[in-house]
Parts: C-alpha cells; structure tokens; sequence
C-alpha cells in the first residue's frame, strides 16, 4: 500500500504532519479528516528501496512483530480504548511498514462492521486459526484483553522456543558446511592431479585408491552438470512437501532416528499442549480446538495421528483415551492428560505439560548439539585418514617393488 506524508491542521492553530498509508491520495484524505485533522498537504512517499519495500509488505508477519502488535492492542484496549481507535492509532505510531499494512487491514474490517476475530480472518498469512478462535472466544466471553495477553505470550514462547533451536544449530550448520566444502575442494581439484601420478605408475591401484578416485569422477561430474544438478534439487524441494505421502513418510521416520527423534517429539508436545490449553481455557469447543491444534503442528505425521484422535473424541471417547489409543504422545503425556480430565483440571494439566516439554526439548537440543559437534569431526578426521591411507599406499607399494 502506498505511503504519503501529509500536513494538517488540528484545530485552528496547531499543525500536525506525519506519514499515512492509504490506497490513494483521497483516501489518505479521507482517513485524516476521520482523525479530526485538516488535510493541507498531502504527497506519496517514494521508497528509495522499492523492491525490498514491496517484498518487505507481502511477506507474512513474523511471530515477534505480531507478538508486539496483538500486546500492544491488548494494551491499548485494557485501557478504555476503543478496537477501532486502537487500531487507527497503533497504525500511526507502528514503525514497522508490514505492522501498519496489517493494522490497516484489520481497521478497514473493524470499520466494515466486522469484529476483530472476523477481522483477522481477512489476514490468513498473518492470524492463524488459533489466533482468530481465541479471539472469537474472548469477544463473546467479554475477554479479549486477557485473549490477546495469551495470544502475544505464545507468540513470544514460540519465538523463543525457535531462536533457541536455531541458535543452537547454527554453529555445527556452519561446521558442516565448511567441511562439504573442503571436501569438494579436494576430490575436484587435488585428488584428479594425484591420479595423473598413479596413471604414470603403471601398476593395480588398491582398493581404498580406486574409490577415492571413484568419488572423485563423481564429483567432477556433478561439478561439470552443477547447473542441472542444483535444478534438479531445487525441483526436489519444491515438489516433495506437495507430496503429503512422502511429507508423512519422512516425519515418520524423523521420529525414529535416535535423540533427534525425540527433539522433535518434545517441540510437538510442547505446541500440542499450549495451543490446546490456550483454546480450551478460552471456551473453544473441544472438538474444534483440536482441529485447530491440529493444523498448528509441524510433524505431518503427528498431524495424521491426531486427526485420527479427533475422530475418536467426536465419536465421544475421553481425550487422553483416544490419544493413547492412536499413539499421538508418550504413554507419560496421556496418562497426565487423562487424569487432568478426571479431575477436571485438564487446561493446567496441558500447561503444565507444555512447560515440561519446552525444558525437556531445550535439554535435548543442548545434549544434541554437544553430539553433533564431536561427530562431525570425528567425521573429517576419518576423511582426512581415509585420503591420506589411499594416496601413501599405492606409493608404499611402488617403494618395495624397487
């Protein structure tokens, strides 16, 4: 949406300039003039970097900026204000310009007649299902300060919860790539050098020789056809997670491998129970809130899992029951999650198992990480060995033919 810089009056005697977004100079006009301010000059901003700024506003908010945003309105609203003029004054205060097309998104609705849970349905790239239940829930119990509260803390858990995972992986990432790269280096650029020497020999190579130049003309040649090769990486990459046999197939077997598996069954548990507590405790119907839980999580085959305990607790069997029975969780979380039921306690009951599961996940990622980064040395080490042992040995062998 284009932005304008304008002058006005509010009152006969002070002036008031500033930027606003609108579709066109008349509705920027028109906005002013709702704010109780005489537009006397209006004009469009030029972004200098108008690509990166038209990228900028089609990308989607990040949980972080709609953490600030949701808190901020909750604020806003806490204090007297109306939705409406919540929403009109965040977007003229709000730096960041993807924050102000979104905020002006959801004022033209609320203006519209729509509530703000209606609203955000507008905004599909920005508010989730689980953001516009809790909403729609907390407009109709009269709680909506306390729902965009919740909203904004699992934005910010989540938020955190990811930094820590990429922050801890960022490292052996920079690790691994490095040694791909020098062992490219070396199979395309010294091992075909050193093959002109064994050529010159004239005698049988050993094994350990031969498929270390094995893997060398292998390397040449995706070198020579690294354009089709990348394409045709790019192609895989796009086609497969459209695939969603192939998307369960591999989250299946993500689960299994040893210690990672069980990394990314405790980041499941923990969205699971907090998205679940949340909607639950806002008065979102069962079935539904775990259709909407559902759809939140990242494992496609947890997913299935689930949505197959879905069908179960429509049928009328109990939570925990219908988890167990189609092995969503460890046999620990449905058990609590039974007697949460029992006792009529069960939105605590996922609260409390969220906040363990967040701990066991940051536990398991530090342990993980402190694994992967000897491995990959180790990893390197043998490499390293294994061209060393395959270029001394056929010279050994030429040294006592003499």
């Amino acid at each position: 949406m284009p932005e304008y810089t304008y002058l006005a009056y509010q009152g006969p005697h002070q002036r008031v300039d500033g930027r606003i977004n609108a579709d066109s100079e008349r509705l920027a006009a028109e906005t002013l003039l709702q704010r109780g301010l005489q537009p006397v000059a209006i004009h469009l901003l030029k972004d200098r970097h108008s690509l990166f700024g038209r990228l900028a506003r089609t990308r989607p908010l990040g949980p972080r900026e709609r953490a600030t945003l949701v808190r901020e309105l909750g604020d806003l609203v806490a204090s007297g204000m109306a939705v409406l003029s919540a929403l009109d004054l965040l977007e003229r205060q709000t730096p960041s310009p993807r924050s102000r097309e979104v905020i002006h998104l959801l004022g033209r609705s609320v203006r519209g007649g729509k509530s703000l849970g209606e609203a955000m349905e507008t905004c599909p790239r920005d508010f989730s299902a689980v953001h516009t239940s809790l909403v729609k829930a907390g407009e109709r119990a009269g709680l909506l300060t306390m729902v965009l509260s919740q909203i904004s803390d699992l934005d910010e858990r989540e938020h955190d919860l990811r930094s820590r995972v990429q922050a801890a992986l960022l490292y052996p990432a920079i690790t691994a790539v490095v040694g791909l790269g020098t062992v490219l280096l070396i199979l395309n650029f010294v091992i075909p050098r050193l093959s002109l020497i064994f050529d010159e020999m004239g005698q049988d190579l050993p094994l350990i020789t031969r498929i270390l130049l094995s893997l060398s003309d292998g390397a040449q040649w995706v070198w020579r056809h690294g354009l089709f090769f990348l394409l045709g990486i790019v192609l895989l990459v796009y086609l497969l997670p459209r695939i969603e046999g192939w998307m369960v197939f591999r989250d299946r077997i993500l689960l299994r491998l040893p210690r990672l598996g069980r990394v990314v069954r405790a980041l499941q548990i923990t969205r699971f129970s907090g998205i679940l507590g949340s909607l639950l405790r806002n008065g979102v119907p069962m079935v539904r809130a775990l259709r909407v839980t559902a759809n939140t999580l990242d494992n496609r085959s947890v997913q299935h899992d689930l949505e197959r305990a879905v069908v179960r607790v429509s049928e009328g069997e109990r939570l925990g029951e219908a988890l167990e029975k189609e092995r969503v969780l460890p046999r620990v979380v449905t058990g609590m999650i039974s007697v949460g039921e029992s006792t009529g306690n069960l939105e605590a009951t996922l609260e409390r198992i969220s906040a363990s599961g967040s701990r066991d996940a940051d536990r398991m990622i530090k342990i993980l990480v402190g694994l992967i980064e000897p491995a990959l040395i180790l990893l390197m080490g043998v490499f390293v060995a294994f061209i060393v042992a395959a270029v001394i040995i056929p010279i050994f062998q030429v040294n006592l033919a003499l």
